[in-house]
């Protein structure tokens, strides 16, 4: 007998059919394989861009002062500039201000090291641990970036007899306590920069010196005007107004080559024969071991920041240098300045 043949006809249909139908999925397949590898690249690439996908969360930098204070405003000329450069992640500027910066550090290693959270410092972040108040040494901190310089300056009263700083330092060799001189805190930049030129020009015991410690600098320039102290060494920022006005003279800068602006004219150190500068930085620092990723996006994008106009604008309305650091240079100023303010504080007897 024979077969049927209608059995073997749709079975024959049947494979063909299955046939076609695989190599149609497996033509889908292959495409939708080629468009998920090419997403894939793409989005790899735009990672590398951006620095992979931080940050996915929203950002704050802890600013250590007060508001309207120099490490306030650091923050938020910062954000201003960030926001100017592209970030739309959410961006927020938490005052922690007192204790010397320390209670806004100790903030900062109390949350999470995922690179979300950064603070605006001042050189602080060394003298603090040298003097001794705080356990948080510089290690435990990742400079990200330095931001900006505001070079310190020697002022006088418009009706002092003193015209050059040289003529103070001069009367200073001579008798290191004749002259008064006012700064904001001790230790500090402001203190240093007195140091320094004392020592550069031959004073041999600093701590005879005359020095008087104020509140701020705002509590400088009234101390100065009120004829407190004879010479005050302050930021540039702070003195700006003043020295515009007409009411004091600035006989000195710390930075290392000639300033613009209200600046215009004022002799540096190095131009008067002495070879030092003084850097008043801030600078913005995140946690030790913070995430590469983090640090890589903060540093790339701080420089961009610090490129916009928003950024430059800020800068000139408030007397400051931008003087932008990325991570490695900014980390090797910070432990050199520290090895250096370490040795002069302990000739005054503030350093062990």
């Amino acid at each position: 007998m024979k077969s049927p043949t209608t059995p073997k006809s749709g079975w024959t249909q049947a494979s063909a059919l299955h046939r076609s139908t695989t190599k149609v999925l497996g033509a889908v397949i292959g495409i939708l394989a080629l468009f998920v590898t090419s997403a894939c690249h793409l989005r790899s690439d735009n990672n590398a861009e951006s620095g992979g996908n931080f940050p996915d969360r929203p950002l704050t930098i802890i600013a250590a002062g007060d508001p309207g204070g120099g490490l306030d405003q650091a923050a938020r000329q910062l954000e201003a500039a960030l926001k100017a450069a592209g970030v739309d992640q959410r961006l927020t500027v938490e005052n922690n201000a007192g204790g010397g910066g320390n209670p806004a550090r100790a903030d900062l290693l109390g949350r999470p090291n995922d690179g979300t959270t950064v603070v605006a410092e001042s050189n602080r972040i060394f003298l603090n641990p040298i003097l001794g108040t705080t356990d948080m040494t510089v290690d435990k901190f990742t400079a990200i970036a330095q931001l900006t310089n505001d070079y310190l300056i020697w002022a006088v009263r418009a009706d002092s007899p003193y015209q050059s700083a040289k003529q103070i330092l001069d009367k200073v060799v001579q008798n290191p306590s004749s002259v008064s001189f006012g700064v904001g805190t001790v230790p500090s930049d402001d203190q240093i920069n007195i140091l320094k030129a004392a020592k550069a020009s031959g004073v041999q015991d600093l701590t005879k010196l005359n020095i008087v410690a104020f509140q701020s600098g705002g509590d400088l320039n009234t101390e100065l005007l009120g004829q407190h102290v004879e010479v005050v060494s302050t930021g540039l920022s702070e003195a700006a107004a003043l020295a515009e006005s007409g009411k004091i003279r600035l006989l000195a800068i710390s930075a290392p080559d000639p300033q613009p602006g209200v600046a215009q004219g004022v002799p540096t150190w190095n131009e008067l024969g002495l070879d030092f500068t003084v850097n008043h930085w801030r600078g913005i620092f995140g946690p030790a071991n913070m995430p590469e990723e983090a640090l890589t996006w903060w540093e790339d994008t701080i420089k961009k920041a610090t490129e916009t106009d928003e950024w430059k604008k800020q800068m000139e309305n408030a007397n400051l240098t931008s003087d932008y650091l990325p991570s490695a240079e900014f980390t090797k100023e910070v432990n050199q300045q520290s090895e250096e303010y370490q040795a002069i504080l302990k000739e005054v007897g503030l350093a062990s």
